[in-house]
């Protein structure tokens, strides 16, 4: 019986590590679609990229992990949700908000929400702190202006959408991973950008240059002070000279496509540098004002996610009916015909 279960065991850890190896290889081939496709033919890019890819999903899925439930919305949890009632300042705007969103509707009229229960989604917002002067009754005493903090939420915005739990876990997922390796992208093609303006640079230096060469040594030198000439084209040769040294200096940072499978390696092993979760707790009162917990207020648990240089951003996750948005329903039987094949 022991040798039977020990045989059970070894077969089901073979086939998890085959799901892993085939989780692996697909996320390495999406990654080389999104960076670039030219990748396929730099010789062993798999075996580059699946160490810090596995270590990029690793450090991904603790974070998603680490997020709270998903809050679920709809005009009568508004009322009932601190949060809510934070986030948006009436249940009217609140709904306002999720039907003009582009995103949302697109993906509520796709076939991949066709007879959806539930949607789950990534809500993020700007918070802000203002100050603003106010008068406050303090038992029988009136006080006039007092310093309060307002907190307020803007630029909602809402994306990474699913249907069931797990799919929305590996949607978030995904989209953290798509930023890191767009942000290497991003590092190559400023290296790049970088170096077609030292390019630039350059050829306009050796052409002021060899204009002034020319002054020195042709009929022009009668109308010009030799020596003034001089330091312009001692200067203009030290200003070409670091120009060319950026330059080389730059070639060899981003020269080919090996440097995009060099970054993207380095952006996935970095991820823990460029992405990081905090948390804040607020106590606000019902017109989010920041207060002390002595006051009675709840506390707000907030989740910050900052990406690299960007400004962090409050992130909610979220879940709601269908029906709670409204949708254009002539147009979703189109899109959901035509991703079927019926015309």
């Amino acid at each position: 019986m022991a040798l039977l279960d020990l045989w059970r065991n070894w077969r089901a850890r073979r086939r998890q590590l085959a799901a892993e190896r085939l989780a692996l290889h697909r996320g390495i081939e999406e990654l080389v679609d999104l960076v670039d496709p030219r990748l396929r033919g730099m010789p062993g890019y798999r075996s580059r990229l699946a160490p810090a890819l596995r270590h990029a999903v690793g450090v991904a899925d603790r974070l998603v992990s680490g997020l709270s439930d998903p809050l679920w919305v709809d005009r009568r949890s508004w009322s009932q949700q601190p949060l809510l009632r934070a986030y948006f300042t009436s249940a009217d705007v609140m709904r306002e908000i999720f039907d003009n969103s582009n995103e949302l509707r697109d993906f509520l009229t796709s076939a991949a929400a066709l007879g959806a229960d539930e949607v789950y989604a990534a809500m993020g917002m700007r918070m802000t702190r203002s100050t603003r002067l106010q008068t406050e009754l303090q038992g029988d005493v009136l006080l006039r202006d007092q310093q309060r903090t307002v907190v307020s939420f803007s630029d909602h915005r809402l994306g990474a959408f699913a249907t069931d739990q797990e799919s929305f876990k590996r949607s978030l997922r995904r989209r953290l991973l798509e930023e890191i390796a767009m942000r290497a992208m991003q590092r190559i093609m400023g290296l790049r950008t970088q170096r077609e303006a030292l390019e630039e640079e350059k050829t306009r230096l050796q052409w002021k240059l060899k204009m002034y060469q020319k002054q020195t040594d042709g009929i022009g030198g009668l109308w010009h002070d030799q020596s003034r000439l001089g330091r312009h084209i001692q200067a203009l040769e030290e200003q070409l000279g670091e120009t060319r040294e950026e330059l080389q200096d730059l070639l060899t940072r981003a020269g080919d496509i090996e440097d995009f499978l060099d970054a993207t390696v380095e952006a996935l092993r970095d991820i823990e540098q460029t992405v990081s979760i905090d948390w804040h707790t607020l106590h606000l009162d019902a017109m989010n004002v920041e207060a002390n917990a002595e006051a009675g207020t709840p506390a707000l648990s907030l989740c910050a996610i900052r990406i690299g240089r960007r400004q962090p951003r409050i992130v909610q996750l979220i879940k709601f009916s269908p029906d709670f948005v409204s949708v254009d329903t002539g147009k979703a039987l189109r899109r959901a015909a035509r991703a079927l094949g019926v015309h």
